[in-house]
């Protein structure tokens, strides 16, 4: 199975390292708008699988490859349901990030293109399962910290600037 991982800053890393490692999965390609992430994440997809990736910027490019059977996407959220779509439409399986859409419509709009296109689509949960967030879960559950009645979450992670306008 040949798979590109679009976006690669963030949690793409962890994709393109994982699936290099699975047997029978080839990260075929890196897809990132940022070119000077393309040296590293070579780098490492041929120190893991011992193949060098071929890249692109622009995702629609991406899914003209006849051979690439599946995409991954880890940019960032505004562009999940637009590229789930398009993914589905040029005939590729696809993993996605959540959030997998911003609204009810476009999460609608990436299930429709899902079954129109026979296409399966799976979003990404997985950081419910790693185990120190499932030791903080149970910790609040004991009540550890005494009976809670509201949990609320922020993330503050800056980007930095692509250098792009």
């Amino acid at each position: 199975m040949n798979i590109g991982v679009v976006g690669f800053r963030g949690r793409g890393r962890d994709h393109y390292r994982t699936f290099a490692k699975l047997p029978g999965v080839r990260v075929a390609y890196l897809c990132d708008v940022d070119e000077r992430l393309y040296p590293r994440a070579i780098a490492e997809v041929e120190k893991i699988g011992g193949y060098k990736p071929e890249t692109f910027v622009d995702v629609r490019k991406l899914l003209e490859k006849k051979d690439l059977d599946a995409i991954s996407i880890a940019t960032p959220d505004h562009w999940h349901a637009l590229m789930t779509i398009w993914g589905c439409q040029a005939g590729k399986d696809v993993y996605c990030e959540k959030p997998v859409s911003y609204t009810l419509r476009e999460g609608r709009k990436s299930v429709e293109a899902a079954r129109k296109y026979n296409r399966i689509v799976q979003a990404g949960l997985n950081r419910r399962s790693e185990p120190n967030n499932r030791t903080g879960v149970r910790y609040v559950q004991q009540g550890k910290f005494g009976p809670f009645y509201r949990a609320k979450g922020i993330v503050y992670r800056g980007r930095t600037s692509i250098g792009h306008v």
